[in-house]
């Protein structure tokens, strides 16, 4: 299919340096076993796999959907570089989450207690009483005495809109 959908997969290959888009289109021959120009979902679920990110048919499917812009079963070069390009946007979300969590565990034990909080928010300029910071562990999904992890803290930050 023509139209919009073949602009946007042209237009992504502006957002990659010309190295970038010659490794990825190394990359994509690579996973293209059959090499005819297009992944499959058997294809992609064999990069996963070996990538060792397996995942579950269902996930697979969707991710599979997102970037088959035109339905048509098959991933081609464009919808793969948008597949890419999610993923680093991705990890750059998932790299700034982790900075975030860093600042706010000052004793470095991958774990944000009420005290390291506290004490992270008044290193910012924000601070904040006994009660404000109960009130944000409770809003994290923290029983009190408890500490706030990285799955918390993501889930957390996807749910206020932070990242």
């Amino acid at each position: 299919m023509g139209g919009k959908y073949s602009k946007d997969k042209n237009v992504i290959r502006l957002t990659f340096y010309k190295q970038e888009l010659q490794e990825l289109e190394e990359s994509f021959n690579l996973f293209d076993e059959n090499k005819d120009g297009k992944i499959s979902i058997r294809e992609l679920a064999n990069i996963m796999k070996r990538i060792d990110m397996p995942m579950s048919k269902k996930d697979l499917q969707i991710m599979f959907d997102e970037v088959d812009l035109d339905q048509n079963g098959e991933i081609d070069f464009g919808e793969f570089l948008i597949m890419m390009k999610k993923y680093e946007i991705h990890i750059a979300r998932e790299d700034e989450m982790r900075r975030m969590f860093n600042m706010f565990d000052v004793r470095g034990q991958g774990q944000i207690t009420a005290a390291d909080l506290k004490v992270a928010l008044s290193k910012i300029g924000e601070p904040a009483t006994d009660a404000e910071v109960e009130g944000m562990m409770v809003e994290a999904g923290v029983e009190k005495d408890q500490y706030i992890t990285f799955s918390h803290f993501k889930e957390l930050c996807k749910r206020l809109s932070l990242i």
